[in-house]
């Protein structure tokens, strides 16, 4: 019993030594058909896009040379119109999308201090897990689209901590999938399929901080994250923008 007690202990001790952040924001989510992916790609003109609320937790154990960062995002869009070059169709009202998604980023400190003051350049990896699910309808049918998908990215950033108060990092990720997807149609059984494939993964990510005690801060972040997801003859384009608001506390 004892020899189990010292594990959680150690792992309650080490959540507790790092710093914790909540925030909200709104995320537009768009899906795009993708007939061919090598250049020059082609792809549908209409977009199928929507939007939602978001939520995302983060984790940061860090010291002056390493991070290590968990990251739980959570994501749905409703309100789906296709959007086309020269005009907008709404969408049916039962569309929707639900994103869950969970990352680890390792990163480490390169050139601290040498260039800038202040400016701590890195460079790491992420390794992530995400499911997404879609559901379209058109006229009488519709279409449920899950997939699975697992990954890793290199990742460069840079964060800014000159003074107290305030402090800004831009992180950018770029990397491979590997994802498993369910097409189940209403309407026709036959084309059901279950295939795998792979893909890649580009996002830019850029917050700021403004400290309001010793141990907390308001957040505030812009994400855009693109994807694209190359199953057999199921092959799309994923992308998001999100701007959200949240707090941080760190021990």
């Amino acid at each position: 019993m004892i020899a189990l007690a010292i594990p959680a202990l150690y792992t309650v001790a080490l959540f507790a030594q790092g710093q914790w952040s909540a925030s909200a924001g709104r995320e537009t989510f768009e899906y795009r058909d993708v007939a061919r992916s090598g250049p020059p790609v082609d792809a549908s003109p209409v977009k199928w896009v929507g939007e939602g609320p978001s939520l995302v937790a983060v984790f940061d154990r860090a010291t002056p040379t390493r991070l290590h960062r968990i990251n739980i995002d959570l994501a749905s869009a409703r309100s789906f119109a296709y959007v086309g070059p020269v005009r907008r169709s709404e969408a049916s009202a039962e569309d929707r999308a639900f994103r869950f998604e969970g990352r680890y980023e390792y990163r480490r400190s390169v050139f601290r201090d040498r260039i800038m003051r202040g400016l701590d350049p890195g460079i790491g990896v992420q390794v992530m897990g995400r499911w997404l699910s879609l559901s379209r309808h058109v006229g009488a049918g519709a279409q449920e689209l899950s997939t699975l998908g697992t990954g890793v990215a290199c990742v460069a950033a840079a964060a800014f901590h000159r003074w107290s108060r305030w402090s800004a990092e831009v992180t950018w990720a770029n990397g491979l999938t590997v994802l498993r997807a369910n097409d189940r149609h209403s309407a026709d059984s036959l084309a059901d399929a279950t295939v795998s494939g792979g893909g890649w993964l580009t996002d830019l990510s850029i917050s700021g901080a403004v400290a309001i005690s010793a141990h907390a801060s308001i957040t505030g972040s812009f994400l855009a994250a693109g994807e694209g997801a190359m199953v057999s003859h199921h092959n799309q384009t994923y992308g998001r923008r999100r701007l959200a608001v949240g707090v941080t506390y760190a021990r």
